[in-house]
């Protein structure tokens, strides 16, 4: 499944397939996609989370049910990540401080992550996707996971001597600001437990068009 075109619509192929199909859904603009328990889930800009239906036999098609909800503004980025522990799903909101200069060259908009906030969503009625049942808990620690977060690239990995527990190793992905100056600024480690942010690695790494990019 993949998130595609300007306005960020959502369509899938299985193998061998010639063509993409749409997931029909009454909105757009999605940030993120995970695969869990059987099913695609993905979250658009509104923080609104859904379960995407690509089973053949469904007669009204491949389409996304709204499953949850949480309260964010379109500037905030999500994402969805599979923890390693299998339980749940966990939807992490980005929340950037920003603001606008007009210098010779226009407006520049400098920004920078102040935190994050997680949630776990559990769907416990995957029998009625028209109706299904969830809870959604705000988790205030990892444990000894990690989640890495960035452009196209959003999972958990364990911690190690190189990776620490209880943290967001984020990428600067604000692509709407790339083509002022070149993004790869708003990069670093958040710590849950002391709620606060280092760099990862030293100096910019801009670019007009590309934002930095996780290799694991």
């Amino acid at each position: 499944m993949a998130v595609y075109g300007e306005l960020s619509y959502l369509g899938f192929a299985r193998l061998g397939d010639s063509v993409w199909t749409d997931v029909h859904v009454p909105c757009r603009n999605f940030q993120d996609i995970a695969y869990h328990n059987g099913n695609f889930y993905a979250v658009n800009f509104n923080g609104d989370v859904y379960v995407c239906s690509i089973d053949d036999d469904n007669k009204e098609g491949h389409r996304g049910m709204k499953v949850a909800s949480i309260e964010t503004y379109d500037c905030d980025q999500k994402y969805l990540v599979e923890p390693l522990s299998g339980s749940g799903l966990l939807v992490l909101v980005r929340y950037r401080q920003t603001r606008h200069f007009i210098e010779p060259c226009g407006i520049v908009a400098k920004y920078r992550t102040t935190h994050f906030a997680v949630w776990r969503l559990d769907l416990t009625n995957y029998d009625s996707l028209e109706n299904p049942s969830y809870t959604l808990t705000e988790e205030n620690s990892l444990g000894n996971e990690a989640i890495i977060v960035g452009r196209a690239a959003s999972l958990s990995v364990p911690s190690s001597e190189t990776i620490r527990p209880n943290s967001i190793y984020f990428t600067d992905d604000n692509r709407e600001c790339y083509l002022n100056r070149g993004g790869g600024h708003d990069m670093g480690i958040f710590d849950m437990e002391r709620r606060t942010i280092e760099p990862h690695f030293q100096g910019n790494s801009l670019h007009c068009i590309s934002p930095p990019l996780w290799y694991i």
